[in-house]
């Protein structure tokens, strides 16, 4: 389950707040959810979002657009999956199985590590910012995660993680809300890639 507080009053971010529970009440989002709250806020009481103790904060949510709102939801959400869905699975973390991908420690990257092993810049950072940014990709811009893995070894293996353990009925496997026409190379910052939030919602639905 979870658990919505909100603290908005604007018209307009209500329409954040219900675009937001479209995602986390879908079948295959919900099943991954014991418990998560989420807070949103009109004011900037703190970084743009944070997801801490099962809790979503996100802040100054009407200084984003609708659809980074959803895509900074999204990339929040996935640490909440990292952290408190992936490793109850089994007696191991399975969250390790892609941390090992790419990483010999938190901020410790493997010596043969490139940048094209990664979804963008920021998933450079750390290992919980790698899964983060892969499962934001995975779920917004799928088909082009597809392709970028047939160049590469370590983006496959990532890509198929994410498939094999999250959604192994081939959910979010569709080109229905890409608006790009071309792929590009590098991304600092997959939250920013721009897709079509209406047909995005029309697929959730």
């Amino acid at each position: 389950m979870f658990s919505p507080k909100e603290f908005i009053k604007n018209t307009e971010a209500l329409e954040y707040k219900n675009n937001l529970y479209t995602f986390l009440e879908t079948s295959f989002i919900i099943d991954k959810i014991s418990f998560l709250e989420t807070n949103l806020y009109e004011e900037p009481f703190d970084v743009r979002w944070k997801m801490k103790d099962k809790k979503i904060n996100l802040y100054w949510i009407l200084n984003m657009k609708k659809e980074e709102f959803m895509a900074v939801a999204i990339h929040e959400f996935a640490h909440f999956i990292d952290l408190y869905y992936l490793e109850k699975q089994v007696t191991k973390d399975i969250s390790n199985y892609f941390y090992d991908i790419s990483w010999e420690e938190t901020k410790v990257l493997k010596a043969w590590s490139k940048q094209s092993d990664f979804v963008s810049g920021y998933s450079m950072t750390n290992k919980y910012e790698d899964f983060a940014e892969s499962f934001t990709y995975y779920i917004l811009h799928n088909d082009e995660f597809i392709q970028k893995s047939k160049k590469s070894k370590t983006l496959k293996e990532k890509y198929d993680f994410i498939s094999k353990y999250l959604f192994r009925k081939n959910e979010f496997k569709t080109k229905e809300y890409l608006t790009n026409k071309e792929i590009k190379e590098y991304y600092r910052d997959i939250t920013k890639i721009p897709f079509s939030l209406d047909k995005f919602l029309e697929y959730l639905r």
